[in-house]
């Protein structure tokens, strides 16, 4: 196996992310029960109307267990199975004390952060699971201050999935703030009903090192990229491709940028780059289709843990189509303690 340090991770997004330490829920913890609603993330090839979506929804202290927690990692419950895409997310946590109003910025407030704020992100729908977004930042709760107020800001709306609805809740009232079919800047007031608001999981804690995929290879197989080990402090990691053809070449890309390519113009139909590279490695593949190792360490510093990178794989596979080359999934590699 190649051994390297990773030397680009001074880029990588400050932020935690990852398997949290405990997890609280809004509307219960049962990610195969309630409603479906298109609200924040539309609909499979999204109808003019979802595209563009602005969301708000409230955990109140109770549900959070009133105690101060450092909230890294974010859920909700598809009704299908698929990847969700957006040209443009932002998602902002912020205490809220009292009931929420038809103004997204008064709920807000002055003392909101932003836990992600990504171009061409993508995230992988599981139906009847908690399916994390996947966030960049984290946000320090105090139930002092009052309840949890999250905000959901997506623009380009699209599932592969028959629809992005998630799970929402029927029987209890929980306000929602919404705002749909706009174009251009985000809406400043919306639409407050008190039902149909999304079930939601937050986490919290110290993450530990994990793989996350998202997005689909293509080639038959599908070409898949698989993680090995835990991308812990002082661990190593490895990444590797399965579904290949046999006894051929290919490379596996690392960066600190997910993206979302669609590489049918260029004459690779059904495949997608899923972040902008800033490293790559050829490897060989085996007989069975399945690729040497990459390895990596993890350098022992705190300032890595919660980090994210991304990774995917490639493969020359003559006659697959123009390019004669196809490409894994992505995944998410989330740096732990």
């Amino acid at each position: 196996m190649l051994h390297r340090y990773l030397p680009f991770l001074a880029v990588v997004a400050m932020a935690p992310l990852g398997a949290q330490n405990t997890c609280h829920y809004a509307s219960g913890n049962t990610p195969t029960t309630g409603g479906c609603n298109v609200i924040p993330w539309g609909t499979k090839n999204t109808a003019a109307r979802w595209v563009n979506q602005r969301y708000q929804a409230k955990m109140t202290v109770a549900e959070l267990g009133n105690a101060k927690r450092a909230i890294t990692g974010l859920s909700f419950a598809p009704c299908n199975a698929g990847t969700h895409s957006s040209t443009s997310l932002v998602i902002k946590m912020a205490h809220h004390k009292g009931v929420m109003t038809n103004n997204f910025v008064t709920n807000l407030g002055n003392s909101a952060v932003t836990v992600l704020n990504k171009k061409n992100h993508s995230w992988t729908m599981t139906a009847n699971t908690w399916s994390k977004v996947g966030l960049t930042g984290f946000f320090s709760y105090d139930p002092a201050k009052g309840d949890l107020l999250v905000e959901i800001t997506a623009m380009g709306n699209q599932s592969s999935g028959s629809n992005a609805a998630c799970r929402s809740e029927t029987t209890l009232i929980r306000n929602r703030l919404w705002g749909v079919a706009w174009v251009g800047t985000p809406p400043t007031t919306g639409n407050l009903t008190n039902s149909y608001a999304l079930k939601m999981r937050v986490c919290t804690g110290t993450p530990n090192g994990s793989f996350t995929s998202y997005g689909n290879g293509c080639g038959s197989g599908p070409l898949t990229i698989v993680g090995s080990g835990t991308p812990n402090l002082t661990k190593k990691f490895g990444l590797h491709m399965i579904n290949g053809r046999a006894s051929s070449g290919g490379f596996v890309l690392v960066g600190a940028v997910q993206k979302n390519l669609n590489l049918a113009s260029i004459g690779m139909p059904g495949c997608t780059l899923y972040l902008d590279p800033v490293f790559s490695a050829g490897v060989a593949f085996g007989p069975k289709g399945v690729s040497a190792a990459l390895s990596f360490g993890v350098p022992n510093n705190p300032y890595f843990v919660g980090k994210t990178i991304y990774g995917q794989g490639a493969n020359i596979d003559p006659g697959s189509n123009v390019l004669n080359l196809t490409v894994s999934q992505g995944t998410t590699i989330t740096f732990g303690k």
